[in-house]
């Protein structure tokens, strides 16, 4: 990471999560507890049904963890209910870092975290510890790590165990047994200090010859798990609160029209506008992401201001003045980098006439005035940088 971004990361350290009153650790993740897909995760070759995974995980870790230890469990622990009473059956203080099948929207059976906390003592989506004097995060999705940390995650079963700052806790793929904290210690420092790059298989040659640029799409708090300074960055900056969802109609035109390219570098689009908010959101660290955003797309892409006129049913969020955010971003970057921008301002938006005066008067900025012929702009640049 570029230290003009350093800041950005420092500002949004998260609140580190005590284990250290614990005598032992162990993590694990993917139990899947009652699910008879085995030949999904190849599980069919050592077993025959789910009930002898499933005896063979507890007996595992009733072997290893006494009851005044603490076990994380990184995500999918069970398909159905009765798998989920199978927790009750294991030693140790059990906490769950949630994964997708642990989420009410994936489940196959009425799950909530009220229930899941009949089980675990602590539910959460992510936390951060520390291990060996470090701060790791710890998260059930590997595209959801942080780049300026370790991170201990689940989800790809069996795939892989190592990447260069991340361990895979995955039941499968230790063998059906919970990961030690002291494992975790041991992983870190090999890869610190011993592994190279043919560790990676991402890094090998055989496979970078076949990589191809991609269109990603970043929405907050997600950062990018690569933050390669090599791609295109494209950053959605205008009114959510009060506006209708325009943003997603920009990604959705970049995606057609890059959808059969021969990309050679990556079009990473950062939106802040969130598909569904979470119940732990952070104003501060929404504000550092767009700011961190805002700088990449000035230094290796395209910042795309749109002032849509409000919405009169929405305008008005808690008093709140409608694009203010917006407004204060438009001036911050533009005096901060004196650089090309993207801007169109929708005939109706309050501040139309002032802001096409300051911008045409000694810049002779292009201002369209509607979204379609922002979009036209905006992957004509795309096209010239690439």
């Amino acid at each position: 990471m570029i230290s003009q971004f350093q800041d950005f990361n420092e500002n949004k350290k998260e609140k580190i999560t005590n284990i250290s009153k614990y005598k032992k650790v162990w993590f694990t993740s993917d139990t899947h507890f009652d699910d008879e897909r085995l030949n999904l995760f190849g599980r069919d070759i050592l077993f025959n049904n789910a009930k002898e995974v499933d005896d063979f995980i507890i007996d595992e870790w009733n072997k290893k963890i006494d009851k005044k230890d603490l076990l994380i469990h990184v995500g999918d622990v069970a398909l159905t209910k009765k798998g989920l009473e199978k927790i009750k059956e294991l030693n140790g203080d059990k906490w769950l870092i949630k994964g997708n099948y642990d989420e009410a929207s994936s489940s196959k059976f009425k799950l909530d975290d009220e229930l899941l906390l009949k089980y675990f003592k602590k539910v959460t989506t992510d936390i951060t510890i520390e291990i060996a004097g470090e701060e790791v995060y710890v998260n059930h999705y590997p595209t959801n790590v942080k780049v300026d940390c370790f991170n201990i995650v689940g989800h790809i079963h069996g795939t892989w165990k190592v990447q260069r700052n991340m361990i895979n806790v995955g039941t499968d793929a230790w063998h059906f047994n919970p990961v030690s904290l002291d494992t975790i210690k041991f992983q870190m420092n090999s890869i610190r200090k011993y592994y190279d790059q043919n560790v990676f298989a991402g890094e090998l040659k055989s496979n970078l010859e076949h990589i191809h640029g991609e269109v990603r799409v970043l929405r907050p708090p997600k950062y990018d798990i690569i933050d390669n300074d090599n791609d295109i960055h494209i950053f959605l900056a205008g009114p959510i609160q009060g506006a209708d969802n325009w943003q997603e109609k920009v990604i959705s035109k970049i995606e057609k029209e890059f959808k059969d390219v021969d990309l050679e570098r990556n079009i990473v689009i950062a939106s802040p506008r969130w598909l569904k908010r979470s119940d732990d959101f952070v104003y501060n660290d929404q504000v550092n992401w767009e700011s961190y955003y805002l700088d990449k797309a000035s230094l290796s892409g395209v910042n795309v201001f749109w002032l849509p006129r409000a919405d009169t049913k929405q305008a008005n969020d808690k008093g709140r003045s409608y694009a203010q955010t917006t407004r204060f971003e438009l001036g911050e970057w533009f005096g901060k980098y004196m650089i090309d921008f993207v801007i169109g301002v929708e005939k109706g938006f309050h501040g139309e006439k002032y802001i096409n005066l300051k911008f045409q008067q000694g810049y002779d900025y292009k201002i369209s005035s509607n979204l379609n012929d922002v979009i036209k702009e905006l992957i004509s640049k795309i096209k010239e940088i690439l």
